[in-house]
């Protein structure tokens, strides 16, 4: 039994807790005098600070700054800054943690990228969370409360992932989009060279008990429903009885899948009679040979267009995603998946250029063929700045590379573009609601986001 199922006999406590999800950063133009041009963007909810919330005790007064839409009171009230991130944030969290430090608060970092890389994390931080939180966090907080907080905190095994309340409360008087996020489970079982999800979850998927998703989904106010699993069919069995269970609700839904997944009529079935609106799938490339390189298997024996057909025939929106500057990429097959992306006529789709992220194999492989150029690339060194490309590509030059994606999501996102694909996506006033929305709001945050800073030191307190 885990220390969250038995619990803890908290005494009563004033202790107050802030929880911080960093911005990733600021564009090159960016001055302390245009306090305007700031990381506010579109945003929606961040679970993972509203699952936190919830497993912290209720003795706890809970407070929260979002980074990416509002600055940071670094003389707020606390005791404790709990500050979570994601490999492409890491620096902004830890100026935010210096920021407080100077404040002489203490500090708790965890997610992905701490998790991934504690020691460098650890530098800016009293205690580091190393993977999923649900098994020690009641335990870092008593061990704080007792002033015997430890540097690391890690669990030996998996979260099952029963009796998770997240936290809503958390989020009162902010400002997003009108989508609610929830989880049916974790991991994938594949192991993509690129991918920092299977290494975090250990290769390993486990689905949260189905009654406490349809009991979840009951309390919201929102139907309409983004649930973040990184891959919503990773035990299809699971998958069935959750759409199931999910058809009574008439709750209207997107999600992650893998590409297999046409393999299953009756799975297609029960997710189109479930709700579901569209998926993201990662297609990845275009080339057999990449795909072999990426270790991306079940997509080598899956047919592309028969795939989108079977998504096509039960109006299942797909939302593509690619990745460019494997092995076998050069300017022309950049300029194939543009084509093959536009003819397909996709509800929306990505082009993001390679990125080795630490720990994974692909990070792993690029340092061994000295091909890497900036080994902690996340950090900013050298003048990093989002959309650059950090290692050596084969047939193309890092330049280009970076260059030819930003041209191909500048295309796609164009008005033609959008107008062209807009009658295969618009079968319905909501889904044509959904479609220019979100194909107009993506091609401001392409321009936007291109050679974004990471973190932005001005706001220090």
């Amino acid at each position: 039994m885990s220390e969250r199922e038995r619990g803890y006999h908290w005494e009563k406590s004033n202790m107050k807790i802030l929880f911080i999800y960093p911005a990733m950063g600021v564009k090159e133009d960016y001055s302390v005098q245009n306090k305007k041009n700031t990381t506010k963007t579109r945003a929606i909810e961040p679970l993972t600070i509203a699952t936190l919330s919830g497993l912290t005790p209720k003795e706890w007064d809970r407070s929260f700054f979002d980074d990416r839409i509002e600055n940071i009171d670094y003389d707020h009230e606390c005791d404790l800054v709990a500050i979570t991130s994601e490999t492409f944030t890491a620096k902004r969290a830890y100026e935010i943690a210096e920021g407080f430090r100077k404040k002489g608060k203490t500090i708790i970092m965890g997610g992905f990228h701490p998790s991934l890389c504690p020691e460098e994390a650890a530098q800016y931080a009293d205690a580091i969370v190393i993977g999923e939180a649900e098994e020690i966090w009641a335990k870092v907080l008593l061990d704080f409360k007792k002033n015997k907080l430890e540097k690391f905190y890690n669990t030996e095994r998996r979260s099952d992932l029963v009796g998770i309340r997240p936290d809503r409360s958390i989020f009162k008087d902010k400002k997003y989009f009108a989508l609610s996020l929830v989880e049916t489970g974790r991991g994938c079982k594949f192991d993509c060279e690129f991918c920092a999800v299977s290494l975090f979850f250990k290769k390993k998927f486990i689905r949260r008990p189905i009654d406490e998703i349809i009991d979840e989904l009951k309390e919201l106010k929102n139907k309409t429903i983004m649930f973040v699993d990184d891959n919503i069919c990773a035990d299809i069995q699971t998958a069935k009885k959750l759409f199931k269970a999910l058809i009574p609700l008439k709750i209207k839904w997107v999600s992650q899948a893998s590409i297999n997944i046409v393999k299953d009529e009756e799975l297609l079935d029960l997710m189109k009679q479930s709700g579901c609106l569209g998926l993201l799938i990662g297609f990845e490339t275009i080339h057999k040979e990449n795909l072999k390189t990426i270790g991306k298997y079940h997509n080598l024996d899956v047919d592309y267009n028969v795939a989108i057909k079977k998504l096509y025939k039960r109006k299942i929106k797909i939302y593509a995603s690619f990745l460019m500057g494997y092995d076998q990429d050069n300017e022309q097959t950049i300029k194939d998946t543009l084509k093959f992306v536009i003819k397909n006529k996709f509800f929306i789709a990505s082009f993001y250029q390679l990125t080795p992220f630490p720990g994974t194999r692909l990070y792993k492989r690029l340092i061994a063929e000295k091909r890497l150029l900036n080994e902690k690339w996340w950090l900013g060194g050298k003048n990093y700045l989002y959309g650059k490309v950090v290692y050596k590509p084969r047939l193309i030059s890092a330049e280009k590379l970076s260059e030819a994606c930003y041209e191909a999501r500048k295309k796609f996102f164009s008005f033609n573009s959008i107008i062209i694909r807009a009658r295969y996506n618009c079968d319905s006033p909501f889904s044509a609601f959904l479609y220019f929305a979100t194909n107009f709001l993506t091609k401001k945050e392409v321009k936007e986001r291109q050679w974004r800073k990471l973190g932005r030191k001005e706001f220090h307190g």
